[in-house]
């Protein structure tokens, strides 16, 4: 009940972080005799730098033709349009991202 709780940030290998968030960073919750990973994805950030850009869109277009097959948080952040699916859509929604047409959320 008055647990107190640390909060903090690290990158996938569980170095403190502090700035951008990119998908693999991680969320460590402690408190209350126990603690809590959370694995992070932001949508769009496909290769986990934080960015959303050109290298990401070529990421998407690789994994659709065959040339790039992603798994774990990589493909929820690839899957942008939340229907489970990587495809045209998704890859279009990364393109109007970095034109600045649509926020990924």
């Amino acid at each position: 009940k008055n647990a107190s709780f640390t909060v903090k940030v690290t990158d996938k290998n569980g170095t403190a972080k502090t700035g951008t968030l990119a998908t693999s960073d991680k969320l460590v919750i402690t408190g209350g005799g126990e603690t809590k990973t959370f694995i992070l994805v932001i949508k769009g950030d496909t290769n986990g730098d934080g960015k959303i850009n050109l290298s990401d869109l070529i990421r998407v277009q690789n994994h659709i033709k065959g040339k790039l097959q992603v798994s774990n948080e990589y493909k929820a952040a690839f899957d942008n349009n939340y229907d489970g699916k990587i495809n045209l859509s998704d890859l279009i929604r990364v393109q109007n991202h970095i034109k600045g047409k649509l926020v990924l959320k």
